[in-house]
């Protein structure tokens, strides 16, 4: 039965000589009740008067705040807390936290792994970069005709010598050759 209707409610079910004796005892348990911690919260419930006559209401404004053992941040909520409990599933996964928790699913070990690929990627992307620049500045210098600029690149970028590294074989025109011994 909502607080407000408690009067309704000891009017329509008890003899009129045990109604307020009833009342005061419901008003004092209600006063006496205690949060998580023990710490009784007499202000979780209050006594409005509207025309002459009282009743009760439970506090829209009160609140608990609950501090959980591995979490810095406290958690205000609504109402009281009349009961916490702490539940750790154990396993020897890290799925389980990781849909379940605040775990990223990766070891020490395998966060550095993906880390050091991020990087490498990133350095790989850096080094296209910086190649399709020299083949632009390469294009610009043969377009505006500047044999001097190209002659310094060609300094400073000389081209790959190819090795041939196919043991006994030759190259002719008409493809590999296999070499006699």
């Amino acid at each position: 039965m909502p607080l407000p209707e408690l009067d309704w409610l000891l009017h329509t079910y008890l003899v009129a000589e045990h109604r307020d004796t009833v009342r005061t005892a419901i008003t004092e348990e209600l006063a006496k009740l205690a949060d998580h911690e023990g710490t009784p919260r007499p202000d979780f419930v209050q006594t409005l008067t509207d025309d002459d006559r009282s009743h009760l209401r439970v506090n829209p404004h009160a609140t608990s705040t609950y501090q959980r053992p591995d979490d810095p941040a406290p958690m205000q909520v609504p109402g009281v807390i009349i009961n916490a409990d702490v539940h750790v599933l154990r396993t020897d996964g890290v799925v389980v936290d990781t849909f379940l928790g605040r775990g990223t699913g990766l070891d020490d070990y395998s966060a550095g792994l993906q880390k050091e690929a991020i990087r490498a990627k990133q350095l790989e992307n850096d080094l296209e970069e910086v190649e399709i620049e020299r083949q632009r500045l390469a294009l610009e210098l043969l377009r505006k005709g500047d044999s001097e600029g190209v002659a310094q690149f060609s300094a400073l970028f000389p081209l790959p010598q190819i090795v041939n590294q196919i043991d006994k074989a030759a190259i002719n025109s008409n493809g590999p050759t296999p070499v006699q011994p």
